[in-house]
């Protein structure tokens, strides 16, 4: 029995080298590396604008927010407006800064009625005043140009993304079966001008609203010209300038229009166009000009009008604002410009880490 128990394992020390060694195989249990850790995420904020209206949204971005991009993208002009562009980029906040308040103003789209409105609103549109007459009718009216995006730090903007122009117009009665040669004049598109919308009839008359000038950073575009050719009671109507720069944005140029009544021959006459409003942005657009002619003989009018385009806002970026340093990546067309009808919302969309 005693060399028995000899060659057996002494109870006592397995008991106590069991009770040192479950602690430590606890311990490691308990503390594991990824737990004592607090995983980052990814926050993403968006202001977007709906139809002509622009939306404003404020965003605090947390002291030690990391990779820190945006997105901006102006709105489209009205009608066949022009697109606006589209800006990325990366912000950097100082060393050591707490939280920052950033302002993102997202611009609204144009349309027949109505500019966008938003960081520099878009030039307004001028509808017809009334309801065309009888008789043999071609028409296009004018519309409205996109606002402008952009994202503000301490009240002053670091990005922004110009607006497209608004499309021009034209429009004529005539007697008989006999029409003019109608161009309509799209709106400017990504810092370009508006298009002329142009009018001829053999060549008897020709007439010409020449699109607005496209803004260029600091510059406000000029509005367009006008010429009414020579045929009897012509009227003609230079385009409205854009607006330059300021804590809101440059205004696009509103719409003009070339409007003259009256009677010959024995009869009446009535002529009307407008033009398409300028992209608002860091400086505006200009709005296209407005042009037209009429005779009446008979009793019986023929008339033709055309107004053209408006030139696109300007995009303007800062290398810094607030402390906040801008890392601008590219610029690319949104292509939002309106396809016969309303132009596309602008938005801006900034994401961080955190």
């Amino acid at each position: 029995m005693d060399d028995q128990k000899a060659a057996g394992p002494d109870r006592r020390r397995v008991v106590k080298a069991a009770a040192w060694s479950l602690p430590v195989i606890a311990a490691a249990v308990a503390v594991p590396r990824a737990a004592a850790s607090t995983a980052r995420q990814t926050v993403t904020r968006t202001a977007k604008a709906t139809g002509s209206d622009g939306a404003t949204t404020t965003v605090v971005i947390p002291a030690g927010a990391t990779d820190i991009s945006y997105e901006v993208i102006g709105g489209g002009g009205g009608g066949t407006g022009g697109s606006a562009n589209r800006i990325v980029g990366m912000l950097t906040l100082p060393a050591g800064a707490g939280d920052t308040t950033v302002t993102l103003i997202a611009g609204g789209g144009g349309s027949y009625t109505a500019g966008g409105s938003g960081f520099g609103a878009g030039g307004a549109p001028r509808p017809y005043p009334g309801t065309p007459s009888a008789g043999n009718w071609q028409t296009q009216w004018g519309a409205g140009g996109g606002a402008g995006s952009a994202i503000l730090v301490g009240g002053d903007a670091i990005v922004v993304a110009g607006g497209g122009g608004g499309s021009g117009s034209y429009a004529q009665r005539y007697t008989g079966s006999a029409a003019s040669t109608m161009a309509l004049g799209d709106g400017g598109s990504s810092g370009a001008a508006g298009q002329a919308s142009t009018g001829a009839y053999g060549t008897a008359y020709r007439m010409s609203g020449g699109g607005g000038a496209a803004a260029a950073a600091a510059a406000a575009g000029t509005g367009g010209a006008a010429s009414a050719g020579t045929y009897p009671n012509p009227v003609a109507v230079a385009g409205a300038a854009g607006g330059a720069p300021s804590g809101t944005g440059g205004n696009g140029g509103a719409a003009v229009y070339a409007e003259r009544s009256g009677s010959a021959n024995g009869g009446s006459y009535y002529v009307y166009s407008a033009s398409g409003g300028g992209g608002g942005g860091y400086s505006g657009g200009g709005s296209g000009a407005a042009a037209g002619t009429a005779y009446s003989t008979g009793g019986s009018a023929t008339w033709a009008a055309v107004a053209g385009g408006g030139g696109a806002g300007s995009d303007g970026t800062a290398t810094s604002a607030g402390g906040v340093v801008n890392t601008v990546g590219a610029t690319t067309s949104a292509a939002n410009g309106g396809a016969g009808a309303e132009g596309g919302a602008g938005s801006v969309t900034l994401t961080y880490t955190i």
